[in-house]
């Protein structure tokens, strides 16, 4: 028997648990899967140079003390916490990201002592048993510097070990020490995430991230590709934030494909395809989002689409696509995906009118761009920018209201057969789990949560916080831009420039 005063939306007989996933329309692939080709090594929740190494130091901390995995898990935790208490002491670091946990720890620094002992604690500053080294554990594998052995932390091989403790030694001494004085943590602001950048540990992780005698298609050849890119926008540009200002420049900028350091760059041409698609799929998500969100109750499809369709002018695909910006050449891209027309719109108009926009670039865009935009083995999949152009055509006569109908309807479709494709059976309750958020009963939708859009992330901002923490770039202030901070190559960068 049901509890009805529990049941949200029509009731589903059987032992089935639903919660919300993530990616209902499964658009995201693409993009998703050539971000992690273009930078191995760092990703969304890696955001910090010393991390790397210091887990590195805590895994030869392991195997000299002979520790087993409960007690390596506690003096992850407690060198963490040093680590992240001697860099919230040391003070604020523009373009690096905060110490993981800084928030829980920064409290704790408004009296003379802080309780290592306390703030270690699963749960604390920080619910894995292993503290933040979950996040980091792959990308340690892949520059080799710490991985999984058996049942507990390894270092890597081949590591300058006495080089990385002499840097590193003190937060391992004072990780044996229940409470810490707030002075103490400031004699030993060497410690601090900022000064990887000068120590041993910052000249072997630059040496791990850039490799460039690597083989380009390597993963150390894709990552040193991306950062040399990166490292040359922040020379000719005003980047104050990697992900918002690099975009526009990677996406159209015509000179940085004929720049001699950008120019010879698979990853300059790779990165191009891969922002241009990535605007095809916020689209996406902010359309499915919005419609989602204004399910208020019970509804029905075609209730759903008379939403979307009231939002869209009156007027035929084709007069509606007429009125969008101009997407310019194949060697000269227009910024229509930026342009005001469109984001000055209601989200539902906009994400049609961006989803039109990546339609048009279908077959407008170089052969080296066109083939990091969409995978040829994704013509014509539903929902891809080729998809898109063809409906585009079939439709142009036909009113775009009509258009927004048939459309939900695909929409509202593709999410059922995702979440019932990426449903489960739990092993020993039996319980039916579906991933989703929208639910269609005989006719009727409801949600019982709401959708989140926006984009999805490039990795940029992470990467551009852990080249400042290893030394190849400083967030500063020059004579070029005006008294704003933003990214600059340092002079160990400039030399991969030349």
């Amino acid at each position: 028997m049901s509890d009805l005063n529990t049941v949200v939306g029509p009731y589903w007989g059987g032992r089935q648990v639903r919660h919300a996933g993530r990616y209902p329309l499964s658009v995201e692939r693409h993009v998703v899967s050539q971000v992690a080709h273009l930078v191995p090594g760092v990703t969304a929740v890696t955001p910090n140079a010393r991390y790397f190494t210091l887990h590195a130091v805590i895994a030869d901390e392991v195997k000299r003390r002979g520790l087993v995995a409960a007690e390596a898990q506690q003096l992850m935790r407690r060198a963490e916490v040093v680590m992240a208490a001697i860099t919230v002491a040391h003070g604020p670091h523009p373009g690096m990201s905060a110490a993981h946990g800084a928030d829980r720890i920064r409290p704790s620094l408004n009296t003379d002592v802080i309780d290592v002992a306390a703030l270690s604690e699963p749960g604390s500053y920080a619910k894995s048993k292993w503290g933040f080294w979950g996040p980091y554990r792959g990308s340690e594998t892949l520059l080799r510097l710490t991985h999984w052995e058996s049942t507990n932390i390894a270092a890597g091989a081949d590591l300058p070990l006495r080089a990385l403790r002499e840097a590193l030694e003190p937060v391992i001494h004072l990780a044996r020490r229940d409470r810490v004085e707030v002075s103490t943590l400031l004699d030993n602001a060497r410690c601090c995430i900022c000064g990887c950048a000068d120590a041993a540990d910052g000249a072997l992780l630059r040496d791990r991230l850039v490799s460039p005698n690597a083989d380009p298609m390597s993963n150390a050849g894709r990552r040193t590709a991306t950062i040399r890119m990166m490292l040359r926008i922040f020379e000719l540009h005003e980047i104050a934030s990697a992900t918002r200002d690099m975009w526009p420049v990677v996406a159209y900028d015509k000179e940085i494909l004929d720049d001699p350091i950008c120019g010879p760059l698979e990853a300059t041409v790779a990165w191009r395809g891969v922002v241009l698609r990535s605007r095809s799929v916020r689209a996406w998500r902010d359309l499915w989002a919005e419609l989602v969100n204004t399910i208020g109750g019970l509804t029905t499809v075609a209730g759903l689409a008379d939403t979307f369709a009231a939002s869209l002018p009156d007027q035929t695909v084709a007069t509606y696509m007429d009125g969008l910006p101009d997407t310019g050449s194949r060697n000269a891209l227009l910024p229509a995906e930026e342009d005001d027309s469109v984001w000055g719109r209601p989200v539902l108009d906009r994400s049609l009118a961006l989803l039109f926009i990546g339609g048009a670039r279908v077959g407008a865009l170089s052969d080296r761009v066109a083939a990091y935009f969409e995978d040829p083995s994704e013509a014509q999949q539903e929902l891809t920018p080729s998809w898109v152009a063809a409906r585009a055509v079939e439709w142009q006569r036909r009113s775009v209201r009509d258009f927004a109908h048939w459309l939900t309807g695909v929409l509202v479709a593709r999410s059922q057969r995702i979440a019932l494709r990426k449903a489960s059976f739990h092993k020993t309750t039996g319980t039916f789990r579906v991933p989703e958020r929208v639910f269609v009963r005989d006719g009727l939708l409801f949600r019982d949560s709401y959708e989140s859009g926006g984009e999805v992330g490039f990795r940029w901002n992470p990467l551009a916080s852990v080249l400042v923490g290893a030394g190849l770039s400083h967030f500063t202030t020059d004579d070029n831009n005006h008294g704003k901070a933003v990214f600059r190559p340092t002079s160990r960068a400039m030399e991969l420039l030349t």
